[in-house]
Parts: structure tokens; sequence; C-alpha cells
């Protein structure tokens, strides 16, 4: 593939919280297969970048065959094959994509707070071992006999104590730094099932998802350069001159010629 591909990475709108009264459990050999199916998700991300389109690929459809949910492998997928012009097989995948979209951010949340009740077991355990390492040496409550031993079992007991403070430290921010957020479906889902759908000449569904996609982000530009031919295709000038100038005040690159055409047609 010589044409570059345009990495789109996800880009989330946090909705919503799992609250930690809500419990759940993940099925053991289920875990298992998700941890593997994401580990080959982002070996494809690698590889993408690193223009190993065909190793990529081949990433990215072993994560969907141990883990069929995984709707951003799905979605990556659909870019490649986008780009390779097999738009039928793009649009399967990226409505399979969307279709778990769901699924897939409600089982990542769950995911990571199984993840926060271990880290929090953790932490109050480190806590519970501090505690008791000070009432030790605070009582001087040792198991040696000899002062000098003494000194060595004290100078052990802060060792274990220092290690363990700075333990529950990265415990307490790994808790700060988890997230357990479920994601609205990124822009980028909607944008790239418009380009698809409008390689397909399926240009009223195309405008619908380049529609959707900057209600999520107000900010995509070239969603509104999409939007301006299509309405100018459309012989809606108006409409093509409005989100033409919304695409330019977002920073997408815009075609002057095209602008040019609009304000002909405009009388302009």
């Amino acid at each position: 593939m010589k044409k570059k591909v345009l990495i789109l990475f996800l880009l989330f709108t946090a909705v919503g919280f799992l609250t930690a009264q809500q419990r759940y459990t993940l099925e053991e050999g289920e875990t298992s297969k998700f941890k593997m199916a994401r580990q080959l998700f982002e070996r494809g991300k690698q590889l993408l970048a690193g223009d190993s389109y065909d190793r990529a690929e081949k990433a990215f459809k072993d994560c969907l065959e141990i883990f069929p949910k995984f709707s951003y492998a799905g979605y990556y997928l659909a870019h490649l094959y986008y780009q390779k012009k097999d738009y039928v097989t793009a649009l399967a995948l990226v409505e399979k994509a969307k279709e778990d979209y769901e699924f897939i951010s409600d089982y990542w949340v769950k995911s990571q707070l199984q993840y926060l009740d271990l880290l929090r077991q953790e932490k109050m355990e480190l806590e519970e071992k501090i505690r008791e390492i000070k009432e030790i040496i605070a009582a001087k409550n040792y198991k040696a006999r000899t002062p000098e031993e003494q000194m060595a079992e004290q100078k052990d007991l802060e060792g274990q104590q220092s290690r363990a403070e700075l333990d529950a430290r990265e415990a307490d921010e790994r808790i700060k730094n988890t997230n357990p957020t479920a994601p609205e479906m990124a822009a980028n889902y909607y944008f790239l099932h418009g380009n698809i759908l409008f390689k397909l000449k399926k240009y009223n569904d195309a405008y619908a998802q380049y529609m959707e996609a900057v209600r999520i982000n107000p900010d995509f530009g070239n969603a509104y350069n999409n939007l301006a031919n299509l309405n100018f295709m459309g012989k809606r000038y108006k409409e093509a001159l409005f989100y033409l100038e919304k695409a330019e005040k977002c920073g997408a690159v815009v075609n002057p010629k095209f602008k040019k055409d609009i304000l002909l047609a405009l009388g302009d």
C-alpha cells in the first residue's frame, strides 16, 4: 500500500460512570481473551504507525479472532480496507465496529472497576502492614534478644516500612490514574463510516454520518469540509459555504478553487 495510512487515534468523550456500589464479575477465561486481544490490538497500532500494513492487518484480524467484539480493532481494520479501496468490506467492518462499541466500552469499564478493587485492596493491605510495623517499632516489641540484634531488626523493619510506603503511594497513584468511564463513540467512527458511504455513492447516508461526527466533535474540520462538498453536489450553495467556512475555522485544509466555485454559484 503506497499511500500512508492516516491513523485516526480514538478521541473519547467521557459520559456516565458506574459507581463502586455496582458489583460485577468477569469470567477468568473471557478476561484472559480480552487481555490477549488487547495486546494484539496495541501491536497492530504499532505496526500501522511503522507502515507495516499487512502485518498490522493480520494483528487486527487475530485480535478479532480471539475477541470478536473488540470494536477498536474492527475500526482500524475498516480503515485499512478503506485505504485498499475495498469499500464493501470496509463498510461491513465499520458497521460491526459501531455495533460492538457499547459492548466493548462497557466491558472496559467493568475491567477497570475490577482493577480498581484490586488496587484498593492492595493499598489497604499495605497500609495495615505499615501500621503494624510502626506499632512494633514504637513498642520496641522485637523478637531479637540482644541489643545488637534488636538494632538490626529495627533497621530491617524500617526498610520494610519504607518499601511498603512507596508501594502504597504507587498504588494510590494508579488508583488516581485509572478512569473507569464509559466513553461515547469517537467521532472518527462516524467520519470513516461517512467516507466509506460516500465512496459507495450513498450520499444521504454519508451526510448523516458526518453530521453525527461534528455533533460529537464540533471542531472536526474535515467532516465540515465533506459536508460542504455534499451540499455543493446537491446545489445547496449557502449550506456549502456555511460548512466550508466552519471547516476553515477548525483548521482544515480547504481547496481555494472549491471555495471560489461556491462563491460563483452564489453569484458573489
